[in-house]
Order: C-alpha cells, then structure tokens, then sequence
C-alpha cells in the first residue's frame, strides 16, 4: 500500500515538474545553477519521476495480489 501511495506522489509531482520546468523548488532539489535554463533536461526529470511512480504503483500493485 505505501507503495502505490509513493507512486502516486511521484507522478503527481513528474507532472508538477514537467508542466513548470523552470519551478526554483526544483532546480534546488536537482541542484541546477540558478541561471541554467535548459528546460530539455528538466522535462526528462519530470517524465523520469512518472515512469518511476508507474513502476511503484505496479510494485504495490503485485504485491498487494501475491499476499495471502
């Protein structure tokens, strides 16, 4: 279950970051310069973070299936 509710979070904060590549939040958490404005590779961050959050909820997904 806490896996799907993390897949959950990191798809919604890919989309947040694909939507607004230049957000300072997350330059600051990716530790970007201030005055790099290579959005290309900020968008490959966010749709990165929604692979990673489908893969969590189909991790939470099995799991939830195999126990008994």
């Amino acid at each position: 279950m806490v896996m799907i509710i993390l897949g959950v979070i990191m798809i919604v904060l890919g989309l947040y970051d694909y939507k607004n590549p230049n957000l300072k939040f997350f330059k600051f958490l990716s530790r970007t310069p201030k005055n790099d404005t290579n959005k290309q590779e900020i968008r490959s961050n966010g749709e990165s973070g929604i692979i990673g959050g489908i893969i969590f909820i189909v991790i939470g997904v099995i799991a939830l299936l195999l126990r008994d």
